[in-house]
């Protein structure tokens, strides 16, 4: 019997139509297999996704390119930029209010 997960996995699969779903196991060796399988499979037109980065100066790292249409990898950036201007903004004020304090207490 299928439980709950499997069944919204399998309806998602359904409209999304992926070449593959996978259940992750969480393992070091599933990470392996895994880039090892970008490495081989895996491609943006002539390019691939996983790169191999230079193992004596950065032992098992490596280069994970997404296509340059992928709207996520700005979105992503632009909001975390949003939130600590924000942030930075606030505390600039914050700040500013605590030194006008300072001056006027000497």
């Amino acid at each position: 019997m299928a439980t709950a997960l499997e069944k919204w996995v399998d309806e998602q699969a359904q409209l999304f139509e992926p070449k593959h779903v996978y259940w992750s196991d969480g393992s070091e060796g599933e990470a392996r297999r895994i880039i090892e399988m970008g490495m081989k499979e895996e491609r943006i037109g002539q390019h691939d996704i996983f790169c191999e980065l230079n193992r004596a100066r950065w032992p098992e790292a490596y280069l994970h390119r997404s296509h340059p249409t992928d709207v996520a990898r700005t979105d992503v950036r632009s909001g975390m930029i949003r939130s600590l201007l924000r942030w930075a903004i606030r505390l600039e004020n914050l700040l500013r209010e605590a030194l006008k304090k300072q001056i006027h207490a000497f």
